[in-house]
């Protein structure tokens, strides 16, 4: 993959992953005024999770190819440094003229290019990290209003074990409240 490729591919993925941040933050306020339900809350949230473990895998691919890329344009920009003080200290010695000069600086314009991408590289990487912060964005299981276990047809709670002691919320395959230890129906 080009550093082009790998350029487009993280502009997509850092646009999907403000476009995630921007929908956990409306489903919040939504939440939080009510308009949804703690059951409809439970089954977007676990959708949400999904999709930002998928967004974080493919984050962490580009991350690392980034970096490589940034190596690497540092290591052209250290060679083309050098390159130009020598070409300098020549033109100002008089051992080339300014006509060899301007020659020589062209066939640098192309390695100079690649130098324009390196912050371009530095800023997606930052935004590729914000992927980590995504799942704080969604409500613990602890700020969920208490509620019975809700059961599907076949019986399955699919909602957080509330204890009937202490009101704490647990994971539906839970037999013991985390909390106080009392015995969950």
């Amino acid at each position: 993959m080009s550093l082009d490729e790998i350029l487009v591919q993280a502009e997509k993925t850092a646009s999907q992953i403000e476009a995630v941040k921007n929908q956990l933050e409306k489903l919040k306020e939504l939440k939080a005024s009510g308009k949804i339900s703690d059951e409809a809350y439970l089954e977007l949230e676990k959708e949400y999770r999904e999709k930002i473990r998928a967004i974080e895998l493919v984050s962490n691919d580009l991350i690392q190819k980034l970096r490589d890329e940034a190596e690497k344009i540092a290591s052209v920009a250290s060679e083309v440094k050098k390159k130009k003080e020598v070409l300098n200290a020549k033109k100002l010695i008089g051992v080339i003229t300014e006509e060899e000069y301007d020659k020589e600086m062209k066939k640098f314009s192309s390695k100079l290019s690649v130098l324009d991408k390196y912050e371009k590289i530095e800023t997606l990487i930052e935004k590729l990290k914000e992927v980590k912060t995504l799942s704080t964005k969604l409500l613990p299981v602890t700020q969920i209003t208490p509620t019975a276990p809700i059961v599907e047809r076949v019986g399955i709670p699919l909602g957080p074990k509330i204890c009937p002691n202490c009101g704490t919320a647990n994971r539906p395959e839970a037999k013991f409240c985390r909390k106080c230890g009392s015995k969950l129906i």
